[in-house]
């Protein structure tokens, strides 16, 4: 029998959410059921990690997935009353932001232990049981071992991004033209992809093995969201010495984007393809790409005809003295 309640910090007034017993779920629906509600409250911390707090965590059971979603939008709650305080209150909202970012990377890393358990037992179930399960129990089998791989990537990809904020390396010059080089050697994408690399890259400081992944990512991408047989990808360069930065572009060939999507993207969680097209993906990496690209003081956005291709543009702030350049790191 289901039962309802009304709670203050996930709905609101008068909202009423349907409760459900995980007991009484089967193990694809639990899979599923768990793999919801992770991405519920993980999407809202991520957000809110990001400095956005109108966000709250839907509450619709009353189990641990209840409990932690009551307890983030309770201090979620709080955030937005330390923030309406005045100047004096501000290095509290700082630090609750860290503790936040913490929170993000140890519930992303606790996960994972239960999640291996998981991985390990649909396996174990897969290799010698498969044999006697009929074909809706091995349709079932499959779904719950690329459910818990699904569940997996967008667990690391999220350790990834609270990394970002956490661990810096220190800035240092280098040859633009070595991070593309690495990135496709990185990508090794098959030899019928075309790309064309502008003659003379700029040297630029920047975190090395981050520049390497933003140009990873977005190759990758190029090549992931691309239809075609003969798929191009150009990189390429434009100074702008008197704004104070160089901006690189990654152009492809392949199926584009719609405009109301070309901010959308480099949110976290936003896909605009179902699991099982080109190849899935967890909807983290272009918000990777983004707090990248703005740790270099820089921005990023997509201009795209969709049928004919994405040109994704970036910045790389210079360094604007000596100083800068020796404190090895820097952001808008």
């Amino acid at each position: 029998m289901d039962e309802k309640r009304d709670t203050d910090a996930g709905t609101s007034s008068g909202e009423e959410a349907e409760i459900r017993n995980p007991d009484e779920l089967n193990l694809e629906e639990l899979r599923d059921y768990t793999e919801q509600k992770l991405t519920e409250i993980l999407s809202v911390l991520s957000d809110v990690a990001l400095g956005d707090l109108t966000v709250e965590v839907p509450i619709s059971s009353e189990d641990i997935f209840g409990s932690v979603a009551m307890g983030v939008n309770v201090m979620v709650k709080g955030l937005r009353e330390l923030k309406a305080q005045d100047e004096e209150k501000a290095r509290l909202l700082e630090k609750t932001n860290q503790e936040l970012e913490d929170f993000v990377y140890i519930v992303s890393h606790d996960l994972k232990a239960p999640l291996r358990a998981m991985m390990g037992f649909s396996r174990f179930l897969k290799e010698d049981y498969q044999s006697k399960l009929d074909d809706v129990g091995q349709d079932y089998l499959r779904r719950i071992v690329e459910g818990a791989e699904r569940m997996e990537g967008l667990i690391n990809d999220l350790l990834e991004l609270s990394r970002i904020g956490r661990h810096r390396n220190p800035f240092k010059e280098i040859d633009s033209s070595e991070l593309v080089k690495q990135a496709i050697e990185f990508v090794n994408p098959d030899s019928e992809v075309g790309i064309t690399i502008q003659d003379e890259l700029p040297v630029i400081y920047c975190d090395e093995v981050r520049l390497v992944q933003v140009f990873s990512n977005l190759i990758s991408n190029a090549i992931k969201y691309n239809d075609r047989t003969d798929k191009t990808i150009d990189i390429g360069c434009v100074a702008h010495p008197e704004e104070g930065f160089d901006e690189f572009t990654v152009s492809d060939n392949g199926i584009g984007i719609d405009e109301k999507y070309l901010e959308k993207i480099f949110r976290i969680f936003q896909r605009l393809h179902g699991q099982d097209e080109y190849g899935g993906g967890t909807g983290v990496g272009l918000n990777i790409v983004k707090k990248i690209v703005e740790q270099h003081g820089g921005r990023i956005w997509v201009e795209s005809t969709p049928g004919k291709g994405s040109t994704f543009h970036f910045t790389i702030r210079r360094p604007i003295d000596e100083d800068e350049v020796s404190a090895g790191v820097w952001e808008a």
